[in-house]
């Protein structure tokens, strides 16, 4: 089996667990690194299985990386942690923390929704078109990228970020790629979000088109200890188009969570 593959900063427990989306890989949390590994914090972040190596073709789902991240958690000694999910990171933190309670600190959930929608419905079939229809057609990772990456930030995009996660996506496996956004259109954890124990913070973009801020915020009331925020001026790629504000969130709900807990 496949040793799971993270980077990681700082030292502290519990630790805070990153989970990336569908068009992103570990990576893209590095520069956000430094600032959250704060004295006495540990900060990982996580390649979903399959992303890190075009021989790897495991099986997509939120079950096998629901069993990925545990074996993840396992290795890196981590017993408990605070995990944060952004886009399809975000689903499967959800449905981790669902599963999983005992190993979930608390739970910050960034552009993400709790369900995608009617099984087979118009807008899983456009999602996937525009997503899959240019790999099937033969254009390459980067071709995808390309379209992509601006389409998702709040305009005038900055071409350094662009760039920086062009050139992540454009490595990313393209089997592994599609598998994942075959199994995102299933997912559906809307029922789970009254079920959780521990605190939630929902996160969106001002200008999000894909998970709008109105969905976040009510996700946010579903949950019995749940708080939204919203990053203005940002959309999909929030984190990384206001690394500084979101830094500032998870640092202050990181700190209150680990109180509420003592």
């Amino acid at each position: 089996m496949k040793l799971p593959r993270w980077i990681e900063a700082g030292s502290g427990d519990p630790a805070m667990v990153l989970l990336h989306g569908v068009s992103t890989r570990a990576e893209a949390w590095a520069p956000l690194l430094p600032a959250l590994a704060t004295p006495g914090r540990r900060v990982l972040a996580w390649d979903l299985p399959g992303y890190d190596s075009a021989d790897h073709r495991p099986q997509a789902g939120f079950e096998s990386w629901c069993e990925g991240l545990a074996r993840m958690l396992d290795a890196a000694d981590v017993a408990r942690c605070v995990l944060v999910g952004h886009s399809l990171g975000g689903m499967i933190a959800l449905d981790f923390a669902a599963r999983r309670p005992d190993r979930v600190e608390a739970l910050a959930l960034a552009c993400t929704t709790a369900g995608f929608g009617a099984a087979g419905g118009r807008r899983q079939r456009e999602y996937l078109a525009r997503r899959l229809d240019p790999l099937d057609a033969g254009r390459t990772m980067a071709d995808i990228a390309a379209l992509e990456i601006p389409s998702m930030m709040h305009p005038p995009a900055d071409p350094a970020l662009v760039a920086r996660l062009g050139d992540l996506m454009a490595t990313i496996p393209p089997a592994a790629y599609a598998a994942a956004t075959r199994a995102l259109t299933g997912f559906d954890r809307r029922a789970a979000i009254a079920e959780l124990t521990m605190p939630v913070l929902c996160i969106a973009g001002g200008h999000d088109r894909i998970a709008p801020p109105e969905v976040l915020a009510s996700m946010a009331r579903r949950a019995p200890q749940g708080r939204s925020s919203m990053l203005v001026q940002t959309g999909h790629l929030a984190p990384f188009e206001a690394p500084g504000r979101f830094v500032a969130l998870l640092d202050g709900f990181a700190m209150s969570a680990g109180e509420a807990a003592r």
